[in-house]
C-alpha cells in the first residue's frame, strides 16, 4: 500500500503503512455523532492527529471511548470490588466482557483515572488497580 492510498472507501486511508479512519467513519462504527468523535479527539480521549489538511486521523483499531457516565460507573464498580472482593462483576453493567477488560482499564490508565498497572490475570484487574485522585474525584 502506498502513502495516502485510499482503501475500500474514501474515509479509510493509509499513512506510513498504518491504516486510519476519519471522524465520519469512527462515528458510523461507534454509533455516535461526528461531533462527539471530534470532541474525543480534541480532548485526547482517543489517540488521533490532524493531517496536513487539518482532518483528524484515527487509528483503525481504536475502540470507542467510554463516556463520562460509563467511566464514573466503572470507577464506582472498581471501588466496590476493592472494598468487597467477594463481589463479582456483572459485565452487562459495564457493557463489556472479560476479553476486553484489559483494554478498558488500560484506557482508564491513559486518561489518568487509575495508575498504570502490571497485573497478569485479567479477572484480577478490577480488584487490584489503584485509582488516582482524578479517578476518586470522578467516582
Amino acid at each position: 500500500m502506498k502513502e495516502g492510498e485510499i482503501l475500500s472507501n474514501k474515509n479509510i486511508f493509509s499513512i506510513e503503512g498504518k491504516i486510519y479512519m476519519n471522524t465520519k467513519t469512527a462515528a458510523d462504527l461507534w454509533d455516535i455523532s461526528s461531533k462527539t468523535v471530534t470532541k474525543y479527539c480534541q480532548q485526547q480521549r482517543i489517540k488521533a492527529f490532524k493531517d496536513s489538511s487539518r482532518k483528524w486521523c484515527i487509528p483503525i483499531d481504536t475502540i470507542k471511548p467510554l463516556n463520562d457516565s460509563e467511566i464514573k460507573q466503572l470507577l464506582i464498580l472498581t471501588l466496590q470490588l476493592k472494598n468487597n472482593p467477594v463481589l463479582e462483576i456483572d459485565y452487562n453493567v459495564i457493557q463489556t466482557d472479560m476479553s476486553n477488560i484489559r483494554n478498558v482499564y488500560n484506557y482508564l490508565a491513559e486518561l489518568g483515572y487509575i495508575e498504570n498497572f502490571n497485573i497478569d490475570r485479567d479477572e484480577s484487574i478490577p480488584y487490584k488497580v489503584v485509582l488516582t485522585i482524578k479517578g476518586i474525584n470522578m467516582a
